[in-house]
């Protein structure tokens, strides 16, 4: 396959580095703009320097778009009429539909939206993809293929992209704030920072994977631990009186109602 990339900043050679570190695509394979970023990450990985975006895409089989979301109708109207008709698509431009991007390509050019999250530098991604109207299984399967390469890959609806933002895309700051949360209170009960922070990613690395190796729900999983009378319900009872839940799931609602307005036609 080869493989054409517009928009190498830090999303688009994250995703890049992690294929190429995957074998998905051999470095001859790959097309980069000549700018300074898409030089820098060619000398590091061995691709080929296009010239102008038109003859990067020019002969690609696939099409990943990097670029920032406002840029992306400029991009594609200089490049549709060199983009090949069986190209796959792939934006990973947070807010523009299948329909907006569809608007400005030729008529049945496969495009797919896909959202990773910010741990895919380290191939930990979450992602979830929707498909346009042309995009068929096997583009959906070479979406799952590429993007498992970078963590966790899932399809969903396209009305259900918002909430992917509020789940995956802005959780993983969700994350980091009861992280900081979790390191202060090791500090504060005495542990040195450094090893409270060691200890409260781990704990978050391991819980995560526990959940989704073992596939039980995590009231099963807490359960485990929480015994009657115990340190971890000591604990529970203080988070459930801050109404710890609902605060995180109204941080969810607020961030995806966000990312649905920030999509809307200005």
């Amino acid at each position: 396959m080869t493989l054409a990339v517009l928009g190498t900043g830090k999303l688009g050679g994250a995703i890049l580095r992690g294929w190429v570190r995957a074998g998905l695509f051999a470095p001859s394979e790959i097309a980069l703009p000549a700018r300074a970023s898409g030089r820098a990450l060619a000398a590091e990985l061995g691709a080929r320097v296009a010239g102008s975006n038109g003859e990067t895409v020019a002969g690609a089989e696939i099409l990943l778009l990097a670029v920032k979301p406002y840029q992306l109708a400029s991009v594609l109207t200089e490049v549709r009429d060199q983009l090949p008709p069986e190209c796959l698509v792939l934006s990973v431009a947070a807010g523009v539909s299948t329909t907006a991007l569809e608007a400005v390509l030729p008529d049945r050019q496969p495009v797919l939206r896909v959202l990773p999250n910010t741990p895919a530098q380290i191939g930990a991604a979450a992602s979830a993809f929707c498909r346009g109207a042309a995009a068929t299984n096997d583009h959906a399967a070479t979406v799952t293929r590429l993007f498992s390469a970078l963590g966790l890959c899932i399809e969903v609806a396209e009305s259900q992209m918002d909430a992917v933002v509020g789940v995956a895309a802005s959780g993983v700051a969700f994350v980091y704030l009861f992280l900081e949360a979790l390191t202060d209170g090791g500090v504060r009960m005495g542990l040195p920072r450094a090893a409270a922070r060691q200890l409260a990613a781990q704990t978050l690395v391991g819980a995560g994977q526990l959940a989704l190796e073992t596939g039980l729900h995590p009231m099963e999983l807490k359960d485990a631990v929480t015994t009657p009378g115990g340190t971890t319900m000591a604990g529970i009872a203080v988070l459930e009186s801050a109404a710890f839940r609902g605060i995180v799931m109204e941080a969810v609602r607020a961030a995806t109602e966000r990312s649905a307005e920030l999509g809307r036609p200005k």
